[in-house]
């Protein structure tokens, strides 16, 4: 099982989507997937974005549940490799930027944020 604690900025930011009406995919930008824009890129460098999209949309990529302060975020299966059970994400200044880490560890530096979530 995996859980995710979202925190200052980051925690304001993806709540009010998730409020509105959003659902969060934590993205592994591997090149697989529905929302892929290409071959994934040749480096050694784990790359996550979270991805917004409305809570209906049929994301059949996305089958691991992952707890959070704000709700269930959704990943694909085969990323949990890439994950640890317990994580954190939060927003680093100055340079605004999201780190998702865990126990100690830095899994992603640089999470960036696609948001494909238009509501009514």
């Amino acid at each position: 099982m995996f859980n995710l604690e979202i925190v200052g900025k980051a925690a304001e930011r993806l709540t009010a989507f998730v409020n509105d009406g959003a659902k969060i995919l934590l993205d592994l930008d591997d090149g697989v997937g529905q929302f892929a824009t290409g071959a994934a890129s040749c480096t050694m460098d784990t790359a996550f974005r979270l991805i917004i999209v409305d809570q209906a949309m049929a994301t059949p990529d996305y089958q691991l549940a992952i707890s959070s302060n704000i709700g269930t975020i959704y990943a694909k299966e085969h990323s949990k490799t890439m994950l640890i059970s317990q994580m954190k994400l939060a927003y680093q200044p100055p340079f605004n930027q999201l780190a998702l880490t865990g126990l100690g560890e830095e899994i992603d530096p640089n999470v960036q944020i696609k948001n494909l979530y238009v509501h009514a």
